[in-house]
């Protein structure tokens, strides 16, 4: 009987994009603001836009009807309306700058941003974790057979700092990246923030402890 041998990867993108829609909105570019179409991707079978795809580009077509490509370095972030939503894609430097691991940086990224303000609540969609199987027999063949659920791991920045919060984040986190808000230091004491939190912290620092200039 042939031994199976299951070998997962973590990071690896699989397309399944489905049929993109078009909307019309801004580009943000660091001295000028350009109207813009973009090809918004879609999940495959779904009307749910495709953020993963976004974080590293999008398409679109310029005042002139000629398509382009933008990247997280080539401008500040984009914004288009979506079903009703306003929608806003923020370039960020360096994932390397926002996770505590030693892992290779992707570069520069769009997040989702979720709360304006001081500070920034972001949205990040981690890549999913795909299950490989293949036959030793066979040598290195390999094919995919699952995707796991793609999960979001949400990011705070201020004045061009960035706070992951992914797992449970401590009272230190707390007070170093917020200096300026004691209060919110005690409320760190008595509850541990987490991944579920992080639009509390933000709201929380940006309506009681940020200064107005």
């Amino acid at each position: 009987m042939r031994r199976i041998t299951l070998l997962i990867y973590v990071g690896l993108v699989i397309p399944f994009v489905g049929v993109g829609q078009v909307a019309n909105g801004l580009i943000y570019f660091e001295r000028q603001v350009k109207q813009a179409s973009f090809e918004i991707p879609m999940k495959r079978f779904s009307e749910t836009i495709d953020y993963r795809v976004l974080q590293s580009k999008v398409k679109y077509y310029d005042e002139w009807g000629k398509k382009r490509k933008l990247r997280p370095k080539d401008a500040k972030e984009f914004r288009f309306t979506y079903q009703g939503e306003a929608i806003r894609m923020v370039s960020v430097p360096g994932i390397s700058n926002i996770y505590k691991s030693k892992k290779k940086s992707e570069g520069d990224v769009f997040l989702k941003c979720e709360l304006d303000g001081p500070v920034k609540l972001l949205k990040y969609f981690d890549p999913p974790q795909v299950v490989m199987a293949g036959n030793e027999g066979d040598g290195f063949t390999s094919k995919p057979i699952l995707v796991s659920k793609r999960k979001v791991t949400y990011i705070l920045m201020r004045k061009g700092l960035t706070l992951e919060l992914r797992q449970p984040f401590s009272v230190k986190d707390i007070v170093l990246f917020f200096p300026d808000c004691p209060d919110l230091h005690e409320k760190a004491r008595k509850k541990r923030f987490g991944n579920k939190d992080s639009f509390f912290v933000a709201k929380y620092y940006n309506e009681n402890c940020a200064v107005t200039e």
